[in-house]
């Protein structure tokens, strides 16, 4: 087998080369689709579904992060000041390096979509369940 160029696409099946992250607090799932463990190096790529009512933990990046919120609806809360704003189907996020935030699900719960860019090993290293 030849070693693949850096320039080589690749298709990755998600449903078998996902990996847990522990970035739950309450009410569903996250998981690591594209990250370094198969082969990510400039964008990760991670799925978070939860509930009704549902919540990530607190979480900060060292790289910027942006999530698209694939459906449902909720609130991001800003770590520093407690706001929250209201995120429906449709809305895109972007964190800045360093910032604070977690995400919540409403009564319908939230399946978003998103990482960070470029590829930020430590969150791996932290999360990877």
């Amino acid at each position: 087998m030849t070693e693949e160029s850096p320039n080589t696409v690749r298709v990755i099946d998600t449903t078998l080369n996902r990996a847990p992250l522990s970035i739950v607090r309450r009410g569903g799932a996250a998981h690591a689709v594209l990250w370094p463990g198969n082969g990510a190096r400039f964008r990760s790529f991670n799925l978070v579904e939860l509930d009704a009512l549902g919540q990530t933990v607190d979480l900060r990046h060292e790289k910027e992060c942006a999530w698209y919120i694939q459906g449902g609806s909720g609130l991001i809360r800003d770590l520093a000041t407690d706001e929250a704003q209201e995120l429906a189907e449709g809305a895109m996020l972007h964190i800045g390096p360093g910032d604070g935030y977690r995400i919540e699900a409403g009564e319908s719960g939230l399946t978003a979509i998103g990482g960070t860019v470029p590829v930020d090993p430590k969150f791996y290293e932290d999360y990877l369940g």
